[in-house]
């Protein structure tokens, strides 16, 4: 019988910047980073390396499904990715089922924002989170199942939808 060990070493440290954690040995995505979640209630989910300044060549897919007839409520505890005109560079992008959610820049969310709420109107949804550059510590944010509640999309307590 043959057991794989599966050997992890980060490299942290902190400048005047922020902090840092860098991968030294493991493969070049990250795992934890690509999941499919089916019928959870409420999950966590955070940018790799949170809170730390997330590395670049960052690509996370999370698929977040429902057998039955739910929405989801994201909320957003902290968000700080770097900047760029239409979120094109460094983004978290949250997209559903159908594009029922209609954020902006296509569901693109980038720069600094202290409070995001979305409801979705679907029981399917993707959450991307994709890097060209070294920046920002990243996101920290909470999905739940609900079951009847109004769609609202709030960004910076400004309510868009």
């Amino acid at each position: 019988m043959v057991s794989l060990v599966k050997v992890t070493i980060w490299l942290c440290y902190v400048d005047s910047i922020g902090s840092y954690c860098f991968c030294l040995f493991c493969a070049c995505t990250y795992l934890e980073c690509h999941e499919t979640y089916i019928d959870q209630k409420l999950v966590r989910l955070q940018s790799p390396q949170y809170p730390a300044v997330y590395t670049k060549y960052q690509n996370c897919v999370w698929k977040i499904k429902s057998k039955k007839p739910h929405f989801y409520k994201i909320s957003v505890n902290h968000f700080n990715l770097n900047y760029s005109m239409n979120c094109t560079v460094d983004y978290l992008q949250i997209t559903d089922k159908a594009n029922k959610l209609k954020l902006p820049n296509d569901g693109r969310l980038c720069g600094l924002h202290d409070n995001i709420s979305i409801v979705s109107r679907t029981s399917e949804l993707m959450i991307y989170f994709k890097t060209a550059t070294r920046g920002g510590t990243g996101f920290d944010l909470v999905y739940q199942q609900v079951e009847k509640q109004r769609r609202h999309i709030k960004i910076d307590n400004k309510i868009i939808k």
